[in-house]
């Protein structure tokens, strides 16, 4: 847990801030239920939404209508960069391993060099040997 919250330290002060606000969790539920919510029902929930905010523009009296839209539309604003936030920091960390990603890379380059030693040094191998039996 100290090491996730070391993680957010380093990140700059807009992005803190919105970790802060709440998010939408579905990731308890099943994978089906997470592809619909994302697929139908979110879509679903922007289109009514946005007739939401139409009517509070109509029905509610000057000063108050812009207020409220503009608060409604700055909340599920944060809502979404939340959600598009942690999906990068994930990905990011999911990507790259820094203890682990270079080591495994170094190992991977050391081996495909040895690799390719070997090969050079058969190749030589062979080539001396042919020109032994020419002679």
């Amino acid at each position: 847990m100290a090491e996730k919250n070391n993680e957010s330290v380093k990140l700059p002060l807009f992005y803190r801030f919105i970790l802060k606000f709440p998010k939408l969790n579905v990731e308890g539920f099943s994978a089906k239920f997470q592809g619909f919510f994302w697929v139908i029902g979110l879509p679903i929930f922007l289109i009514c939404y946005v007739f939401f905010n139409l009517v509070f523009l109509v029905y509610v009296s000057f000063p108050y209508n812009y207020a409220v839209v503009g608060t409604n539309g700055f909340f599920f604003a944060m809502l979404i960069f939340r959600i598009l936030i942690e999906r990068a920091i994930n990905s990011a960390n999911a990507a790259i391993n820094d203890t682990q990603f270079w080591r495994e890379v170094d190992e991977a380059v050391q081996d495909y060099l040895s690799v390719c030693r070997n090969l050079k040094t058969s190749k030589e191998t062979e080539k001396n040997e042919k020109t032994e039996e020419q002679q």
